[in-house]
């Protein structure tokens, strides 16, 4: 039972500092980019986050009960479920910036007609 509660709070905490981790853009302290070499940290963070899964299934299979298989299973599965609920916030959090950026597009047009020529419906995202 002591294995699958320090699981379960490793892996939230895993999940939330992954979060952390891309909201605040820690990779960008450690690695400047611009431009198109900022595309690398999307990769960085995939692997990071393919590293946490990979590092609970060697801890379970090391420090978990018999079966050690079904532990590193175990732990992998409960990793990788912190991670995927992690990126579901994320892509939401991304998704609402996304919206306010249109939104205050939409109300400077609205203000200054002139600066916003009318464009075509296939060009904006659909809302």
């Amino acid at each position: 039972m002591k294995f699958r509660l320090a699981v379960v709070a490793a892996a939230i905490a895993c999940g939330l500092l992954f979060a952390l981790a891309y909201m605040g853009g820690w990779l960008r302290a450690i690695f400047h980019c611009e431009g198109f070499g900022c595309m690398g940290l999307g990769v960085l963070y995939l692997a990071l986050a393919v590293l946490i899964v990979v590092a609970f299934v060697v801890v379970g299979a090391r420090a978990g009960p018999a079966p050690r298989w079904a532990s590193a299973l175990f732990a992998g599965g409960v990793a990788l479920l912190a991670i995927l609920a992690s990126s579901w916030y994320l892509k939401r959090e991304n998704e609402a910036r996304i919206a306010e950026g249109w939104a205050e597009h939409d109300r400077v047009c609205a203000q200054y007609p002139k600066l916003c020529p009318p464009e075509p419906e296939y060009l904006r995202p659909a809302r």
